[in-house]
């Protein structure tokens, strides 16, 4: 045999040498090729995981906001806020999937923020908010409310009836709070 055959055959030998290991080596400890198969699966969903995040936090036009998150009063569920314009741009996709939206402005168009909310229905206290708004979603269900909005010391009630389709509220203050 040539050099050349010699070399060629002397690595298909270490080839199947290697392979032929590996086969022991699997047969032999089947829970050890196991774990390395789960170690490998479990990498591929943690990094799928953290592409999907990381395309979720950069489909966001705000870095900077924290998500809108609603929050439990009693009973209601509140999604509360809107005071930056992509805030207030999640607020108003957001603002289908609640009955009662209430919208805080000045005369100017301006938004404002109440020191403090209260929702009453039949005279029962059904959601207690401090630092309204601008915006403020609601799940309530249908029927007569009644809105009372304190700001810089004054308070204002609204009363509102709510439909099954839904109501907004758009509650302009008065030029006297600026």
């Amino acid at each position: 045999m040539g050099r050349a055959m010699a070399r060629e055959h002397s690595a298909i030998g270490k080839h199947n040498c290697i392979a032929s290991r590996l086969r022991h080596f699997a047969c032999s400890h089947p829970f050890a090729l196991e774990s390395a198969m789960n170690i490998a699966k479990s990498s591929l969903l943690l990094l799928s995981l953290a592409l999907a995040i990381g395309a979720t936090y950069a489909a966001s036009n705000d870095t900077d906001a924290a998500p809108l998150v609603p929050h439990v009063y009693g009973n209601v569920a509140v999604v509360n806020g809107g005071a930056s314009v992509d805030e207030a741009a999640a607020m108003k996709r957001l603002a289908p999937q609640y009955r009662m939206r209430i919208v805080f402005s000045g005369g100017g168009g301006e938004y404002r923020v109440a020191d403090h909310l209260v929702v009453t229905r039949q005279g029962q206290v059904v959601a207690d908010v401090p630092d309204a708004g601008p915006w403020v979603l609601l799940d309530l269900p249908p029927g007569q409310y009644q809105l009372r909005g304190d700001f810089k010391g004054a308070s204002f009630k609204r009363d509102v009836a709510l439909s099954s389709a839904g109501t907004t509220v758009r509650w302009v203050l008065p030029s006297s709070l600026n």
